[in-house]
């Protein structure tokens, strides 16, 4: 009895036996498809704020014409391009649409020109000011890892100031009065405008928290009005002294940079 169940266990091992390796010799008649993975890139996304540093390049010959009359007699090329305009900068993504985002900034500079007369010890000085307010909507690109290229417009307000100014180096308290001469006098022009700017953005995060930027565009100004001396409105100005110009831009910013 003892030696027929040990062949019919022995039947058995060798029938499942055979059934396991047959079907490991199958295994290689399988075919198993690779499945490529594909790695999607981060939407843009950032928020921050910080300094910008922007030179425009306006064109003076209009201006350096007035500058030649006798009462200014300064030379020819007087002022010369370009103007340091100093500003700032937020900016966040307004989350509707990726990769857009919504920034505000101002910005700000002057160029001077000086003439001395020493035979009657007075200084003249001629100062041109530009200011600029506005809004701005861009679109980030990502190229790669920590680099975004962020086309965008820049549209608002600003105001262009031209001083001209004489006075000796030095005048006692008993002269400072409301009444002009000859010798000591300050006149203003001061004029408003609307300005559009197409321009595209580098911009590189050092870390999540800091991130550096170099900026090109090109402000177009339209619209706006002269005053003299903030009261009077000053007629006949030339359309060529605006505030167009090429831009060139440097930036500094401190947020949230996930890219």
């Amino acid at each position: 009895m003892k030696i027929y169940f040990s062949i019919l266990f022995m039947t058995t091992l060798l029938f499942f036996s055979g059934n396991i390796f047959a079907q490991d010799d199958r295994l290689d008649e399988l075919e198993f498809e690779s499945a490529t993975i594909k790695e999607e890139k981060p939407p843009y996304f950032a928020i921050g704020g910080g300094y910008t540093g922007t030179f425009i390049f306006t064109n003076f010959t209009e201006l350096n014409k007035k500058l030649l009359e006798p009462t200014f007699n300064f030379s020819q090329d007087a002022l010369t391009a370009p103007i340091f305009l100093s500003g700032v900068q937020g900016f966040t993504a307004i989350g509707i649409i990726p990769n857009v985002r919504l920034g505000f900034l101002g910005m700000g500079g002057s160029k001077t020109v000086e003439k001395k007369d020493s035979l009657i010890n007075l200084n003249k000085h001629v100062e041109y000011s530009m200011s600029f307010q506005g809004v701005s909507i861009d679109y980030g690109i990502i190229l790669m890892k920590s680099l975004a290229l962020i086309p965008g417009i820049t549209f608002g307000w600003g105001t262009r100031t031209i001083e001209v100014y004489q006075a000796p180096s030095e005048i006692s308290w008993d002269k400072f009065n409301a009444i002009a001469n000859l010798n000591n006098f300050l006149n203003r022009a001061e004029g408003n405008f609307y300005f559009l700017q197409p321009n595209i953005n580098f911009e590189y995060a050092l870390t999540p928290f800091f991130m550096i930027r170099a900026n090109a565009g090109y402000a177009l100004s339209f619209g706006g009005e002269w005053k003299f001396n903030r009261t009077a409105n000053l007629t006949g100005v030339p359309k060529k002294i605006d505030a167009n110009g090429f831009t060139v831009q440097l930036g500094l910013f401190l947020g949230l940079f996930n890219y």
